[in-house]
């Protein structure tokens, strides 16, 4: 290959000039813009691309990267993310004349528009006719769009009958608009497997009116305020709800209208959110007996589950629980852990987070009968001080015989050395990966660090000295 004094790059293998340049848009039309020789041998590279990451946040880029966004726009092309203050003129009409030229499936918005509703503006444009926008975004199965305007999720299921995953956040509480056009009836929409909304993408009031159905909804994810009402959501399988808080008159129906629910394996609840107890049990006696993962925000959530008498039956299933004492301590928190851990006996993964010294010692004792037991992390442990020097010890979780990944936070350890001892008794002394716990002092931590040197599966081992305080 005969080089271009003019064209360095030709020194490198071709395969290693695409690496160089790989989905970096920008990087790529600054470089091009070098000599006639770079942009030369650089254009072809625009045909490499599968993603293509706008950012124009930085007003001032915006008109300058226009003219060359649009030459991306290729036959590979499978995904975009765009990030702007305001969508301007030239990116509407690369959206509105050039999408056909690409096989996008996966369209990322992040946009501080301000002006009416972007999900209509950018969808249904009346520079072409709505048939072509339909043929355009038909081929989308990803979408997320944040945003500080309205967003209507009947127009972009309308215009997107084969998507499966949609994220549509609103930032703004906006009133919704009763009057908006919906651009044709509503239909129940097939594809969607999972959708993630804020409370205001709505385009009217009444939800329950308003919201498509969505027969074959897998993933549903709520964030605030009001919530997306589905009177057949069968197919359920994971259930989030938070972290804002929720209106219960609202959300007390929720549980029960997915009581019949006979097939959810996630559920995770943030602290905010409230449920009249009657209706989460109602819902946990049909949800809980095919949960694999759980996660609570608040104990009185917890307290709710373990008052009832499907926890003796109804949790073998569960193999991750996560539950966060938002309340610091208030109340009797380990009888109700005791009894929740008493039931949950093939559980792999267990985090607590906020819960005091007193009550982590007590729950120990269950831990360690957790056979099957991979994933073991204490969070946030309450109690201690740079006055009150205290630690907790650690020495019982050495029973545990298929441990591999150990996390203590928010209180310094003791008797590290005699949970090594019992490790190596019980087997996990060998499955151990990871642990990080805290100390004290800089020279016991050193010390313990020599205890896992022969751990032939170690990969980390943290022991830093001193607490983490706020």
């Amino acid at each position: 290959m005969d080089q271009d004094p003019a064209y360095p790059l030709n020194l490198l293998p071709r395969e290693l000039q695409v690496e160089i340049f790989r989905n970096d848009a920008r990087s790529l039309t600054v470089a091009m813009q070098v000599n006639g020789a770079w942009q030369g041998q650089l254009e072809p590279l625009r045909e490499t691309f599968t993603e293509l990451n706008i950012d124009l946040s930085d007003r001032r880029l915006q008109y300058g990267f226009g003219e060359a966004v649009l030459a991306f726009f290729h036959r590979g092309l499978t995904s975009i993310s765009v990030k702007t203050l305001d969508i301007p003129w030239w990116l509407y009409n690369a959206m509105n004349t050039s999408m056909h030229r690409t096989r996008v499936t996966h369209l990322d918005i992040t946009s501080w528009h301000r002006h009416g509703d972007l999900s209509r503006d950018l969808i249904f444009r009346r520079v072409l006719p709505e048939d072509f926008f339909f043929a355009v975004f038909g081929n989308l199965t990803s979408l997320y769009m944040e945003t500080d305007d309205r967003q209507n999720v009947h127009t972009i299921l309308q215009a997107c009958p084969n998507l499966l995953v949609l994220t549509s956040l609103n930032r703004k509480a906006y009133l919704p608009d009763q009057g908006f056009e919906r651009h044709g009836p509503v239909v129940p929409h097939e594809s969607l497997r999972a959708l993630q909304i804020s409370a205001w993408a709505y385009s009217t009031v009444d939800v329950r009116v308003s919201a498509p159905e969505l027969p074959n909804l897998q993933v549903l994810r709520v964030l605030d305020q009001r919530f997306y009402q589905q009177q057949e959501v069968a197919r359920l399988k994971s259930l989030y709800v938070g972290p804002q808080r929720v209106d219960n008159r609202l959300m007390q129906d929720m549980v029960v209208q997915l009581a019949h629910v006979d097939g959810v394996q996630h559920v995770d609840l943030e602290a905010r959110c409230g449920f009249p107890v009657q209706n989460l049990v109602q819902f946990f006696e049909f949800a809980a007996r095919t949960l694999t993962r759980l996660h609570l925000k608040k104990m009185s959530l917890v307290e709710a589950l373990v008052s009832s008498e499907l926890i003796r039956v109804s949790l073998q299933s569960l193999v991750q629980l996560e539950i966060q004492n938002s309340s610091r301590g208030r109340g009797d928190s380990a009888t109700i852990l005791l009894r929740l851990l008493t039931h949950t006996y093939n559980l792999q993964s267990l985090q607590l987070m906020g819960f005091n010294r007193d009550t982590v010692k007590k729950v120990f004792g269950a831990v360690v009968e957790l056979r099957w037991l991979t994933t073991l992390s204490m969070l946030d442990i309450q109690g201690g001080g740079f006055r009150v020097r205290l630690e907790i010890s650690i020495a019982v979780l050495g029973d545990l015989p298929g441990l591999q990944h150990l996390t203590i936070t928010g209180m310094p350890v003791k008797e590290v050395r005699m949970f090594v001892e019992r490790l190596h008794r019980s087997g996990g002394y060998d499955s151990l990966i990871s642990i990080r716990v805290q100390h004290w002092f800089p020279r016991k931590a050193r010390q313990h660090v020599q205890l896992f040197r022969d751990c032939r599966q170690l990969q980390l081992a943290d022991m830093g000295h001193g607490a983490t305080f706020p």
